[in-house]
């Protein structure tokens, strides 16, 4: 029998597998590596290292994938180090000592060891230091337990033990702050599913707390850390870890500090030698504004840690030596900050003052007499920090009674009001520009806000109302924007940024700046006579800092506003254009770019038309912002487009009702630019409103739709029903997307339903706006394709004579607008109908029309026209599910459940993968007596499919099979999935013949027209793809090859962008030439546009010839791939001195040498290359070159004879 066994569990470890093979290729005699699911590298690479590779289906349980790795191990010791754990080459001599020894002793069963969390992005670096149990003997009674968080538990009934051994050290990379948010989210579900299956532990409180404290929801961090901690268990090596995790979560929810304190000494209660917990006693004491009682749990911290160093002992975590470093620099900046404060009251001993009002200044005599009236009725001290005045601004500020300081000016706006700042005294601080100022009438407003929120500690400070005038022009407001004037002199606050500085917190716990609505600061800054001067000095200082090396991202925007101001409009717009493609977007400034683009693009002779889609981006991005319609007005009436201009003027004015309705928090931080836009439009109109007037006498057809957040679709339901309808009614029922401007552009009149979770109500609305003797009433996310244009009248046509038609029915298509409109199922619906008061909708949720007049009534079905439906499209249906369900509960609440109900609520539950309750509610409809008409074969394709998704057995598939087909003999679907329930079962013959049954099942229905005659929906030929490449499977299996070709034709001719029908016309192409694939592959599909699609499917590390032909057709190719894929080595390697491709291959080789080479490059590598990296690979375009850094480690290996 082997001696030691190293085990692993892994899925995508290709980036740390390397290592853990390099480590345990030393210390064991066998390595097993069990893959749960990887699509990277990982498998390959353990088997180039010799390990024995096993596969286990991953069922969220990490213990029954442990588990499972031990029984495939043959040693007699085993190492279970994760995929990124590792002990270091120093440290082997070390563990093969302790094997030795702990061999003999029979008690002995497994060993605990520091393990010490490090962060490889970050050189390495300390984070903390737990004990786990890695090197244990291969026992029965030695087992995982736990889903999650699995624990080795040892179940015989003698005595065994695990002694510490410290001798050496395992180091776990998994803690990087990199990687943890996608841990915490992935160890939270599983902890969810955990509690399902095994039932809750009491451990688990600390695992929740832990996540949700990474998640920052740190009310449940708090709930489940206190829980835990007030039950008995604890878990060896983290006894203290739920302390931190708890006071940290306390610090950000900022609880008194009296109660964190308390938890403290609870915590040095339990671990004396805890010195994180001083540490954290120390930050919450200065958020509360303790510097002193901070600074000495500081030095109290690092008192404990030594003792705890020198002393040894329990196996208790170590969560201090990370956090020391961080603490040690806070604490000298506290101390330096108490020596400023000092200097401050040290000198005359006056009393403090309450407000202190700072300003720096720089020939300012005009503005500043103005800044000091106002400043010195609402502060007890004024700072005044002068830069280099050369006029009268210093003595009028002397003769004002201000503070007067010098500062040298050095081109850095943040650095001199920091500076101001550290020479004031008050507890407040207001710090207004000198070309600001408040009215009078305000300053009580003010004096009130400050009184209010004074012993509030959470707010430090206030964004204030900013209006730009132009006192040039008789005061002319320009607009508004907010910013912070008014906070708190705290240290933790100040500017950053050399030019358009802003203020910034860096201290702890959650704080917040009050919106002070009422009070108004007018700016006079922006006028015409001081903008140019302004933009020139602002413009030459932000393009000094960039050429210095320390601009800011923010600054792109700031340059486009002084090029637009010093009239460089080609500049300005190719400035704006650059800020808008990579998204910087400046806090109250976040439109700017935009108005600008617009505004420079006019100017320099782009006509209003050229403008619009400029417009719809910016109103994408920002919905609500009226300013780009209006800009568009002002564009449209100067190009002589008068009435279109009105209508752009309208629909401003619209959205800015609708920009002032979230003034709270859509668009709270946004300027208001309307305010200088409205004097504009109203000197332009000549009359408030524009509309046109439908003549209602006679109109034949009117179409309606209810809408809400439908941008994505109205547009094609718009384009069809002008097509077809007199008069066009859109119900919006709560859009906040760009809906109702679509349809309001396009001229269609828009009335607003406020939503009451019931969709007959709404429909009902809509029919009674509309005056037409039919009504056209179809979803938004549905159209009917031009083709059936001339049908659809004509069947209008036909029946509009005969009263006893009320309506028309016709199939209903549905199908995937995200996968080029593929087909997915075909129903039966009325959209057409009379304009009848008898006529109206009922039911919450999935409404009915019904007619409730005494005559008898016809809907017939007419083959004329079709409607197709796009909302089962990829994506859209979770939220759908979501929302139905509760409407059918709360339908249910209301008025009782209805029979056919549970058809519905199957088809909730089964889209949500609750597949339980989805076969409960599905017998239960197929069970009763209450039908719907049309659509009665889908609840049997949802419980076959639920059992089937809960690996039900395949005899009891079998019998609901039988009894769906019993009932609908025609659906052929119901034989498709006794095709895939026989094949998961392996039964390969029994699923041949009934995908052939199916065929034919299908074929004789619609030789009958029986689907059509009961309304049944079709389900079953949106599968025949499928089920057309796995008969070419098996037939291929069975050398069937003839066969097997003529169901690959059927699938290509149905959907040849299926990536199987790529992979098995390979198969068949296997023996030919690659200038056969070539012209074989051209005739199936576009050489240009389908080329990276075929790329991406042809076999991998094959067909080289064939890849280079098509990666030509690619819009964007590089000189290194044809060389690589045509074999020229020599070339490649030329060419790669230009590639960043180059590190990658690097790295990977570095493997050989140096396990870190890789960590190193990885952080210089473009995303798509990190992403190939770290096994990530999720495009295609990554997916290619992961395939392309395969071939380059095969070519490497042939040419240097190194293991790839």
């Amino acid at each position: 029998m082997l001696k030691i066994s190293a085990c692993v569990i892994v899925r995508n470890e290709e980036k740390n597998l390397p290592r853990w093979l390099a480590c345990m290729t030393t210390l064991a005699d066998e390595m097993v590596v069990v893959d749960t699911g990887s699509t990277d590298n990982t498998v390959e690479l353990a088997r180039q290292a010799g390990a024995k590779i096993c596969s286990f289906p991953w069922i969220n349980d990490f213990a029954a994938a442990k588990n499972y790795a031990i029984e495939q191990a043959q040693g007699k010791w085993l190492f279970f180090l994760d995929a990124d754990e590792y002990i270091k080459v120093q440290d082997y001599a070390a563990v093969r000592a302790a094997i030795r020894q702990y061999d003999r002793e029979k008690k002995v069963i497994g060993l605990v060891n520091p393990l010490i969390n490090i962060d490889p992005h970050n050189d390495n670096a300390y984070i903390s230091t737990i004990y786990q149990i890695r090197l244990f003997r291969k026992l029965p009674d030695l087992r995982y337990v736990g889903a999650i968080h699995e624990m080795l538990r040892y179940t015989g009934g003698d005595k065994k033990n695990m002694p510490l051994v410290d001798t050496y050290a395992i180091y776990h990379t998994g803690y990087a702050p990199q990687v943890m948010p996608e841990k915490y989210k992935r160890n939270l579900q599983m902890l969810t599913l955990s509690q399902k299956k095994y039932g809750k532990r009491l451990i688990d409180d600390f695992y929740l707390a832990d996540c949700y404290y990474g998640l920052q929801q740190y009310e449940q961090a708090v709930s489940h850390a206190q829980a835990y901690l007030e039950a008995t268990e604890r878990i060896a090596g983290e006894e203290s870890r739920p302390y931190g995790v708890l006071l940290q979560s306390m610090i950000f929810l900022d609880y008194p500090l009296g109660e964190i304190l308390d938890w403290v000494d609870k915590a040095l209660a339990e671990f004396p030698y805890g010195a994180e917990f001083k540490i954290l006693a120390g930050y919450a004491r200065e958020a509360a504004g303790d510097i002193d009682g901070a600074l000495q749990c500081f030095s109290e911290a690092d008192s404990l840690y030594a003792k705890a160093k020198a002393r040894g002992g329990p196996l208790h975590a170590d969560e201090a030596g990370g956090a020391l470093p961080a603490m040690h620099l806070r604490r000298q900046k506290l101390l330096q900050q108490q020596q400023n404060i000092q200097k401050k009251e040290m000198g005359e001993g006056k009393q403090m003052p309450y407000i202190s009002a700072c300003v720096i200044v720089r020939n300012e005599e005009k503005n500043l007499p103005r800044w000091l009236t106002c400043m010195s009725a609402l502060a007890e001290e004024m700072v005044v920090v002068d830069t280099g005045s050369t006029d009268n601004t210093v003595e009028i500020a002397r003769q004002a009674g201000a503070k007067i300081y010098s500062f040298p000016w050095i081109n850095d706006f943040a650095a001199a009001k920091n500076y101001a700042l550290e020479q004031a005294r008050g507890k407040w601080i207001f710090f207004l520009d000198a070309d600001e100022y408040w009215k009078e009438h305000d300053f009580a407003i003010i004096r009130k806000t400050l009184r209010q929120y004074d012993k509030v500690k959470k707010v430090i400070g206030f964004v204030c109302r900013l209006v730009n005038i132009d006192v040039d022009n008789n005061n002319r407001v320009l607009n508004e924007n907010l910013h912070i004037r008014i906070f708190r002199n705290l240290p933790q606050l100040r500017y950053i940024g050399a030019i358009h500085e802003q203020l910034v917190y860096n201290g702890l716990g959650q704080r917040e700046m009050k919106l002070l609505p009422e009070a108004v600061i007018y700016h006079t800054g922006y006028s015409a006579s001081t903008d140019i001067p302004k933009a020139k000095r602002n413009l030459q200082i932000m393009l000094e800092q960039q050429q210095a090396g320390r601009g800011q991202d923010s600054d792109i925007c700031y340059i486009t506003d002084c090029y637009y101001s010093l009239q460089d409009y080609a500049r300005a717009i190719e400035a704006a254009r650059e800020a808008i493609a990579r998204k910087v977007v400046l806090p109250g400034r976040e439109t700017r770019m935009y108005c600008t683009l617009l505004q420079s693009l006019h100017i320099t002779g782009h006509k209003w038309q050229e403008l619009v889609p400029i417009v719809e981006q910016a109103e994408h991005e920002f919905p609500h912002v009226p300013d780009f319609r209006a800009l568009l007005g002002f564009a449209a009436w100067q190009d002589g487009a008068k009435e279109q201009a009105r209508q752009f003027f309208q629909e401003s004015k619209a959205l800015y009702q609708e920009f002032l309705a979230h003034r709270q928090d859509l668009t709270a931080t946004f300027a208001d630019e309307m305010q200088g836009f409205l004097p504009k439009m109203d000197a332009c109109l000549t009359e408030d409103n524009f509309t046109q007037d439908k003549a209602s006498s006679k109109i034949k057809l009117s179409a309606a739709v209810i809408v809400k957040n439908g941008e994505a679709d109205i547009g094609t339901w718009i384009s069809c029903v002008q097509d077809l309808a007199e008069e066009i009614v859109v119900v919006d029922t709560g859009s906040t997307d760009r809906t109702v401007e679509i349809a309001a552009n396009a001229g269609i009149r828009v009335v607003h339903f406020d939503w009451i979770d019931d969709f007959a109500a709404a429909k009902n609305f809509a029919i009674e706006q509309v005056h037409g003797e039919w009504v056209l009433l179809m979803d938004a996310d549905e159209y009917i394709p031009q083709e059936y244009y001339e049908g659809f009248k004509n069947a209008l046509n036909r029946y509009d004579e005969d009263e006893s038609v009320i309506g028309l029915c016709s199939e209903w298509i549905n199908v995937d607008k995200v996968r080029n409109n593929a087909y997915i199922s075909k129903g039966y619906q009325v959209r057409l109908f009379r304009n009848l008061p008898e006529l109206r909708y009922v039911h919450m949720i999935h409404e009915l029309l019904c007619y409730s007049g005494k005559d008898k009534k016809l809907m017939p079905y007419v083959q004329d026209f079709k409607i197709y439906h796009t909302g089962y499209s990829t994506g859209r249906m979770p939220e759908k599910y979501s929302r139905n369900l509760r409407l059918l509960l709360l339908s249910e609440q209301k008025y009782g459940r209805r029979a056919e109900d549970n058809m519905y609520l199957a088809e909730c539950y089964y889209g949500m993968h609750d597949y339980e309750k989805a076969i409960e509610h599905a017998k239960a409809y197929l069970d009763g007596d209450g039908r719907t008409i049309g659509g009665e074969n889908r609840p049997y394709s949802i419980w076959i499919k639920s059992l089937i998704q809960l690996e039900k057995s395949l005899a009891e598939i079998l019998l609901v099979v039988k009894r769906a087909l019993q009932e609908f003999p025609y659906s052929a679907e119901f034989k498709v999935l006794e095709g895939v329930a026989r094949q998961r079962a392996q039964d390969y013959a029994g699923t041949e013949v009934c995908y052939r049954e199916a065929l034919q099942i299908y074929a004789a229905g619609q030789a009958g027209n029986e689907l059509q005659k009961e309304l049944l929906t079709d389900e079953a030929s949106a599968t025949f793809v499928g089920v057309y490449l796995e008969l070419c499977k098996l037939l291929l299996w069975q050398e069937k090859n003839a066969e097997a070709w003529e169901y690959l034709q059927k699938a290509l001719v149905e959907n040849k962008y299926n990536p199987m029908c790529v992979q098995l016309l390979g198969k068949f192409m296997a023996a030919d030439e690659d200038v056969i694939w070539i012209e074989v592959l051209n005739k199936l599909y576009d050489r240009e546009k389908d080329a990276a699609f075929i790329m991406e499917n042809l076999p991998v590390g094959q067909r080289d010839k064939v890849r280079l032909y098509y990666m030509e057709k690619l819009p964007q190719q590089r000189l290194v791939d044809k060389f690589m894929l045509a074999g020229r080595l020599e070339a490649a390697s030329a060419a790669l001195a230009e590639d960043t491709a180059a590190l990658l291959q690097l790295g990977i080789r570095g493997f050989t040498h140096d396990a870190g080479t890789m960590d190193k490059l990885g952080v210089l590598f473009p995303q798509k290359y990190q992403a190939v990296a770290l096994g990530k690979s999720r495009t295609a375009e990554e997916r290619r070159l992961a395939a392309k850094t395969a071939r380059i480690q095969k070519w490497l290996t042939n040419y240097d004879g190194q293991a790839e």
